[in-house]
């Protein structure tokens, strides 16, 4: 499905709705998924007025809806970490997240008036390298039970 700036704010609403009916929330979990909705519903509006505002104006209202956007993906994968929502469920949300900042950046303009082209996603860090082998601790003092060694999880 091809995205058109007039409707995929819509969709961003609709998508974050689909997620938040998903789960059950305890209190807390509640509060942080509805600042979730609230952020994705000013994401929405903040991207669909880009459609209709003038010029001189789609520079400001796209840092401000990247912004929203990036505030709302944070907290979808926050309640992802958390264990709210399985990553089946969160998938589809980041993926039209992902498009929805392509979107968004044909309307942000750097400095020299060009439009801004993202080399690579904002959000996307390196994963961590992790060591094959553990590394070599200080040992403790020697104990004949084995009760100080190192567990390794094996």
């Amino acid at each position: 499905m091809a995205l058109d700036v007039n409707t995929a704010g819509f969709e961003l609403v609709k998508s974050v709705l689909t997620l938040y009916r998903s789960a059950k929330y305890s209190r807390e979990r509640e509060v942080i998924a509805k600042n979730m909705i609230d952020r994705a519903l000013e994401a929405g509006r903040l991207i669909t007025e880009l459609a209709v505002c003038p010029e001189p104006q789609e520079n400001a209202i796209a840092h401000n809806a990247l912004d929203e956007l990036n505030k709302t993906l944070f907290i979808v994968k926050a309640l992802q970490y958390d264990g709210v929502y399985s990553d089946r469920r969160v998938k589809p949300v980041t993926a039209l997240g992902e498009q929805l900042k392509g979107i968004i950046h044909l309307y942000i303009v750097d400095g020299s008036g060009t439009p801004f082209t993202a080399s690579a996603p904002a959000t996307q860090l390196p994963s961590p390298q992790y060591a094959s082998e553990p590394k070599e601790r200080l040992a403790l003092p020697a104990d004949p039970d084995g009760f100080n060694d190192v567990y390794y999880g094996k």
